[in-house]
């Protein structure tokens, strides 16, 4: 015997729709985005000294890249893996922006250069110019509603 669901009459019945995990991992990890730039801003090198943190000198080589650094190069393979539009808005960014590609180039053969023939550590271009185009090319990919959450609680 099968019990059977009585509608009133006109009535239809709707599902909700589930909105799949990627779909939700993509809301949250823009979310995570504008929160890991604010950090930047919120943990000052003179804050991360108070903390222990060795930021502006002595310490060991992880310890002079920001923390904010250390998220942001954690979530963007993730967002790549999940989102396809910030991917294809991320590669073109790359490869199409001849303004970034140059600037990407010209970081990258000074830093080759300097690491290899000057004795450098790696940890301030990683810091102040890895961090400084991920988070502008970041800024130009993720969609605004993420920003209207923060300025407007």
């Amino acid at each position: 015997m099968q019990a059977r669901l009585t509608l009133p009459s006109g009535a239809t019945p709707s599902f909700k729709p589930v909105e799949p995990l990627s779909a939700v991992l993509v809301t949250w990890l823009d979310y995570v985005f504008v929160l890991t730039i604010m950090l930047y801003l919120l943990l000052p090198g003179q804050m991360l000294v108070i903390l222990r943190w060795h930021y502006a000198g002595g310490g060991s080589g992880i310890e002079k890249i920001h923390p904010a650094t250390y998220i942001l190069a954690a979530v963007v393979p993730v967002v790549l893996t999940f989102n396809p539009r910030f991917r294809r808005l991320f590669v073109h960014r790359l490869t199409f922006d001849i303004s970034v590609s140059s600037f990407i180039a010209a970081i990258s053969l000074t830093a080759a250069y300097t690491i290899l023939l000057g004795d450098a550590s790696a940890a301030p271009f990683i810091d102040t110019f890895f961090a400084a185009v991920t988070t502008t090319i970041l800024l130009t990919c993720v969609p605004k509603r993420p920003f209207y959450f923060i300025l407007h609680p």
